[in-house]
């Protein structure tokens, strides 16, 4: 068994005497990030836990060391920080008392999503995964250490976009490490230049798997979305995820490889940007608009993997690779392919003024005629034009005597009283809304109105508001929110709805979601050995109210708890602001001297 004496207890290389790593800047003594592994923390009864290297909603990455196989290693830690805390010096997390159900459904899928990792063919370009394993009440994944940079700091140091011929092998060969992820039911959902590191010989691995919950803005967890490669799907709760969705972040990052542009967010392209032009769009440009050298059958390949809809998107990795090798880009340009615009709302009885010309047969006679005959055939469509006008002057000019002449003739037709059974239909000619026809009794009168968008309701119970409230579908209604104490479900998360799920909506129709505030009972935790900051810290983290009262105490530190006014397990009413008085040690008791019976110590003899 290897020992770490002589490595950094940060980044375990090679320190020697030294007091500060000169690789990763740790100090001897540096205090860890509070809430998270302290470096020297063994775990499995072999890994030393190191410096924390980076984390999200749902878990941090630390620098470690097999001890077992003296190499360094990468450790995942499954702790998603809305859901538990740690005291300092703690292993286990402490899991939030409303947040039981999402920390063990989540602690499962991260579980399964290391092992499914681990399961993939060793040929497969990704982190490898050396063990998985549970402990502590959470679970951990230990990764190679790769010392490889990353994507995005490559792209950084390059003073040119890459060209199609020198980067072509290496996606295509990236694109098929997808598409064996893929296959084995993993959908990554982060591709990006961050989640990319590249090898000396130029080939890309794939890191940063994480469950679903931890890449959508409608989970309970703090999301990590890569603004620009994450696709349309991660930001809206009724559209599927899949195979298509990584297609669309594996062709935004080619697209940045090739043009230097990052491309626009799709949740900007999903979402109306201007007043003046509701319908309007953040669009994305072709890649011909930055760089006119990229093949025509690589710029359509790239653009219809990017297409907002899945349906309509390439569906997978291995299609990708397909299009891009093709010798033919397809029948259409690419900036048809660029459809992620709004629908046309022209009426369907007019021609768009953007419609393409029909062709002409090759074999067709072509049309030359002379400046005089042009001439003769504008005087008599002039002719022609002239007699139509002329004509519908004089119907209308019938219909208006009509109109005055025929209710005088006839008055019963326009004297409601004299008909009991009568109806009439009227046309609506609204310019700004389709046609609408109503119907008009003498008992009631029936308008129906236009409605052009139909939604399906998505269930939004045990999600968190805040991850949802710019979602196409809540935008699109209008949402009332109640606030109330809800057992099981944490702050800010919905849990209830009145309208059904899978139910049809229209815009505008009105919704309630009520949104909960928490339980409204908090189990007191347990304070031994905690100063009164770290245990005034958990208590307001459990929206428990307190106060804290100092007594001394022969067997308690200074600044330690001694006791609270209830026990630790015990429930406290949140809801109503019920009080519990901490007491916590203010040090050894005060002693006084000694004197003689009868003696004033503070008198001079």
């Amino acid at each position: 068994m290897e020992t770490t004496n002589n490595l950094c207890p940060g980044c375990f290389s090679e320190l020697g005497e030294l007091s500060e790593c000169p690789v990763c800047g740790y100090s001897v003594g540096e205090p860890s990030v509070i809430g998270y592994l302290e470096p020297g923390t063994l775990l499995a009864n072999r890994y030393a836990v190191g410096k924390l290297r980076s984390y999200n909603g749902e878990g941090a990455n630390y620098f470690a060391f097999d001890r077992e196989h003296g190499t360094r290693c990468e450790l995942r830690e499954y702790f998603p920080d809305k859901f538990c805390t740690r005291a300092k010096g703690e292993l286990s997390p402490v899991v939030l008392p409303d947040c039981a159900v999402f920390y063990k459904t989540l602690l499962s899928e991260f579980t399964e999503l290391w092992r499914n990792v681990a399961a993939l063919p060793e040929n497969t370009d990704v982190q490898r995964v050396a063990d998985v394993f549970q402990q502590n009440g959470t679970a951990y994944a230990v990764l190679e250490f790769a010392n490889r940079p990353k994507l995005r700091k490559v792209l950084a140091r390059m003073k040119d976009n890459a060209s199609w011929e020198e980067i072509s092998d290496v996606f295509i060969h990236f694109c098929r490490t997808i598409a064996k992820v893929n296959a084995a039911g993993i959908i990554h959902r982060g591709i990006s230049p961050e989640t990319i590191t590249v090898a000396e010989n130029g080939k890309f691995y794939l890191t940063g798997f994480c469950t679903t919950a931890a890449r959508s803005t409608v989970s309970p967890l703090e999301p990590e979305i890569f603004d620009g490669y994450a696709a349309p799907e991660v930001f809206t709760a009724h559209s599927r995820n899949g195979a298509h969705t990584d297609t669309y972040s594996a062709a935004a990052v080619l697209y940045r490889l090739l043009t230097g542009v990052t491309p626009p967010s799709a949740a900007e392209m999903l979402t109306p940007t201007r007043d003046e032009f509701p319908d309007a769009t953040v669009e994305l440009k072709p890649l011909s608009h930055y760089n006119t050298s990229i093949p025509r059958v690589v710029s359509v390949a790239i653009t219809s993997a990017l297409t907002l809809s899945p349906d309509k998107r390439t569906p997978n990795a291995a299609t990708l690779v397909d299009k891009l090798l093709s010798d033919d880009p397809g029948e259409f340009a690419e900036e048809d392919l660029v459809i992620n615009r709004p629908p046309s709302k022209e009426k369907p009885t007019e021609k768009s003024s953007k419609e393409k010309p029909k062709k002409i047969a090759d074999n067709a006679p072509k049309a030359a005629y002379s400046a005089k005959e042009i001439r003769k055939t504008q005087t008599k469509s002039f002719a022609v034009e002239a007699v139509i006008i002329i004509s519908l002057l004089s119907l209308a000019l019938i219909a208006l005597v009509v109109a005055i002449v025929y209710p005088i003739l006839h008055p019963e037709v326009y004297n409601p009283s004299q008909s009991d059974t009568s109806t009439s239909t009227e046309t609506d000619y609204d310019t700004t809304t389709p046609i609408v026809t109503t119907t008009k009794t003498s008992e009631s009168t029936t308008q129906s109105s236009p409605r052009e968008t139909v939604y399906v309701m998505t269930n939004f119970v045990g999600s968190r508001y805040e991850s949802i409230q710019n979602s196409p579908l809540i935008l699109a209604l209008n949402v009332t929110l109640e606030y109330g104490y809800a057992d099981g479900f944490a702050e800010g998360i919905v849990y209830e709805q009145d309208v059904a799920p899978n139910t049809n909506v229209f815009e505008n129709d009105n919704i309630t979601l009520k949104v909960s505030k928490g339980s409204e009972y908090a189990e007191l935790p347990l304070f031994e050995e905690l100063t009164v900051e770290m245990y005034a810290e958990q208590l307001s983290a459990l929206k428990i109210k307190y106060e804290t009262v100092s007594e001394p105490s022969k067997k308690v530190a200074a600044g330690f708890v001694i006791r609270a006014s209830k026990k630790p397990g015990d429930k406290v009413n949140v809801a109503v602001g019920e009080m519990v008085t901490v007491y916590f040690s203010s040090g050894l008791p005060r002693t006084e001297p000694e004197t003689d019976e009868g003696d004033d110590p503070f008198v001079d003899d």
